[in-house]
């Protein structure tokens, strides 16, 4: 396809100064590790940023070469991809930005980018990370992105990761992950509750005792872990408690781990980011804090 660079460049012009959106009431940064699932409405996000509606084909594959990101979608039968890019005045300067938000076979699942414009129709890459936007946040001097991965392949971690990319400073720094084993069970859950362990413990990923049989969850040929024991915790661990169930008579607390155990064998901590990682707990060995 022949990029129309002429039209591209009259149209940006143009229609950049017609169309940007006024941010109020901005949001706070998310300093609080949680569990967040599902797709960001990218339809009706746009619909309230005043965004234009246009034929974006030639602009994608204009970023795509501009910024040697062919090898994307170079698996694709079909150009479905297209609908994947989102194209926002994120930052109020008259040029649109761009966003990418998709599942490719070279990726082997979702990924995503963030593009930010310029008057020279550069597309620097400001954000590049596995998963896909499930919040998105502009602020008064940057924007927020809320992330999910869910295992694929070989993979058996779920992670969520909190990104912001401050304008003044050209800079993208990660606040937060969350990791969890990815067969973890998820309950209904409610506003946080600090707590330390009592006694050490195990960090499961159901709300029961399974001690066997051995779990290979890389598929390395080497055993991790046993049962449904995902890792042990030390006594003194801080903990966010975010559900609690009883089932057969014995309370069980779904928590938040808040610092990286000591013997870990599945986690991945991200060295310099604040971690957490989800799992169950006998409420018994909790201490309110």
């Amino acid at each position: 396809m022949i990029l129309k660079l002429r039209w591209l460049k009259k149209w940006s012009c143009m229609t950049m100064l017609l169309f940007g959106f006024g941010m109020s009431g901005f949001a706070q940064r998310d300093t609080v590790p949680h569990i967040v699932a599902g797709l960001f409405d990218w339809a009706q996000f746009k619909k309230s940023a005043n965004a234009p509606v246009f034929q974006q084909n030639d602009l994608a594959i204009y970023v795509l070469r501009k910024d040697s990101l062919g090898e994307l979608i170079s698996q694709e039968e079909s150009a479905a991809w297209i609908k994947d890019f989102h194209f926002i005045d994120i930052n109020q300067d008259r040029w649109l930005d761009a966003f990418y938000c998709g599942a490719t076979k070279a990726k082997g699942g979702y990924f995503t980018y963030f593009m930010l414009a310029d008057t020279g129709m550069r597309y620097p890459i400001k954000l590049q990370a596995p998963g896909y936007v499930h919040l998105l946040t502009p602020m008064v001097n940057g924007v927020e992105f809320l992330l999910r991965d869910d295992a694929h392949g070989k993979g058996y971690l779920h992670t969520i990761s909190e990104y912001y990319y401050s304008y003044k400073q050209s800079k993208l720094d990660m606040g937060w992950q969350l990791q969890m084993l990815a067969n973890t069970e998820v309950p209904i859950m409610r506003q946080p509750e600090p707590f330390a362990l009592h006694y050490p413990t195990e960090l499961r990923s159901s709300a029961r005792i399974v001690n066997s049989p051995p779990a290979d969850h890389d598929q390395d040929g080497k055993n991790e872990t046993t049962g449904n024991v995902v890792a042990q915790l030390d006594a003194g661990t801080p903990l966010l408690r975010i559900a609690e169930n009883e089932i057969n008579g014995t309370k069980w607390s779904f928590v938040l781990v808040l610092a990286t155990p000591a013997k870990n064998p599945l986690f991945k901590p991200v060295q310099g980011v604040r971690m957490a990682y989800a799992g169950w707990i006998l409420t018994e060995a909790l201490v309110k804090k």
